[in-house]
């Protein structure tokens, strides 16, 4: 069974291991909540507002961190597993099944946050939050955000 918590991340470190699109969303996600980002990526997009480490990841990038999103693809089951012994929170974005966390699909209003998660089934969940956007704006105009982390 699932423990549903959002997290408050003002003033933590997180870190973002990867570049592309699912690790640039998740990066700027963390860092509008608050979180002190980084990321750690040989290949990312130039102008993101937090730090770019462009080297492959390391071990000592878990230093300090708090949360750990792994978004590569390649070496994203070695960082859980480092995650895991240091008892660090880590979100997988290549195995859902296998990660010990996982980021919801996410709907905002104003300070409401609507999180819908559906048996680790990302696409499903998505599914589901754009049904209850699309529900809002028929019944209330809308909400301020209805964006993916």
């Amino acid at each position: 069974m699932l423990f549903p918590l959002h997290l408050e991340l003002t003033g933590k470190r997180v870190l973002v291991v990867g570049g592309g699109p699912v690790a640039v969303r998740r990066a700027r996600a963390a860092h509008a909540c608050g979180a002190d980002v980084l990321m750690v990526a040989l290949d990312a997009p130039e102008g993101l507002p937090f730090p770019v480490a462009r080297r492959s990841f390391a071990p000592a990038d878990l230093d300090g961190a708090w949360l750990v999103l792994t978004c590569t693809g390649t070496v994203d089951e070695e960082v859980a597993d480092l995650c895991r012994a240091q008892r660090l929170w880590c979100v997988r974005s290549d195995d859902h099944r296998s990660s010990d966390a996982w980021v919801p699909a996410v709907m905002r209003v104003d300070e409401v946050v609507v999180s819908i998660t559906s048996g680790r089934d990302p696409r499903r969940s998505v599914r589901l939050r754009d049904t209850l956007v699309a529900r809002w704006r028929e019944l209330d105009g809308g909400p301020s955000q209805g964006g993916r982390p």
